[in-house]
């Protein structure tokens, strides 16, 4: 049955084409830090290859990342993801899906720069957003949610190594999309259950799982 699915969806990189964007923001916090060194795509890519927030803090140790470090993250963020555009046929994707299951956001970007997002290309399908407000750890969001569905199969798309080897560590099944952030071959490392090349082709292998 179509209600015995939940599918879980990374934002950036899997329905916001916002790599650019993410980039300046943290190229230029990383430079106003002192960690000019460390701002570059090379570096930034690497710490998406584990949980993010924590590589990005084991490295810049013993800099304190304050509560005003974090606010000022979240406002850039926010701002940023505001030129940003869902990738070609994702945003249909997601409205069909909607429709048949319940969907959930998984992000490690802010509430606020996901729900900045959502609205501005009306894409009211989520049933809640679980951001970096949330947890820091996307592992523990996933099993927020399969806790609120203990029968159901549990589905998520993401585009990013350490999200599929976290996602690996929950029952959920594991769905890498090779239009985002990292290449086909780095998301084959943590052998997800399926890499797809295309928001048609998702849409497909979701409904048909």
């Amino acid at each position: 049955m179509m209600s015995e699915k939940v599918i879980l969806f990374d934002m950036d990189g899997v329905i916001a084409d916002s790599w650019q964007a993410f980039y300046q923001v943290f190229n230029e916090y990383l430079d106003n830090a002192g960690f000019a060194d460390l701002a570059s795509e090379v570096f930034l890519l690497e710490m998406f290859e584990g949980s993010f927030y924590q590589n990005l803090l084991s490295r810049i140790h013993p800099y304190t990342v304050s509560q005003a470090d974090m606010l000022q993250l979240s406002v850039a963020l926010t701002s940023a993801i505001k030129t940003c555009h869902p990738f070609p046929g994702i945003k249909k994707a997601l409205q069909q899906l909607s429709q048949h299951y319940p969907l959930y956001l998984i992000t490690s970007n802010f509430n606020a720069a996901a729900k900045a997002f959502l609205e501005q290309h009306q894409l009211a399908v989520f049933q809640d957003i679980l951001g970096l407000d949330t947890h820091l750890e996307k592992a523990a969001k996933i099993a927020r949610i399969q806790s609120e569905y203990p029968e159901h199969s549990l589905l998520f798309v993401a585009d990013t190594l350490g999200d599929i080897l976290e996602a690996r560590n929950t029952k959920a099944i594991t769905i890498a999309t090779s239009w985002g952030w990292h290449t086909r071959k780095t998301l084959q490392r943590g052998t997800p259950d399926t890499i797809l090349d295309s928001p048609d082709e998702l849409l497909e292998y979701i409904i048909h799982f």
